[in-house]
């Protein structure tokens, strides 16, 4: 998966879920795992927890990466 938001703010998703290509809520994101993937609520959690973990690591050697390359 690749996310155009960093660099296109206006962008919306490629695909439609639930009818719409706005970005989906917590909520939204729970229900598709629960239902269209067949996960438990707790498996669910647990790949979003692990996604915006990777978020966030991401982020952070972004971060490190800019402050040492002034061109970044």
């Amino acid at each position: 998966m690749l996310s155009t938001r960093p660099y296109m703010p206006n962008d919306s998703l490629a695909l439609e879920l639930e009818g719409s290509k706005a970005y989906p809520s917590k909520k939204q994101l729970l229900q598709f795992a629960r239902h269209s993937c067949g996960l438990s609520n707790q498996a669910a959690e647990a790949v979003l927890a692990n996604v915006v973990s990777g978020v966030e690591v991401a982020l952070d050697e972004m971060q490190t990466y800019a402050a040492s390359h002034s061109d970044f």
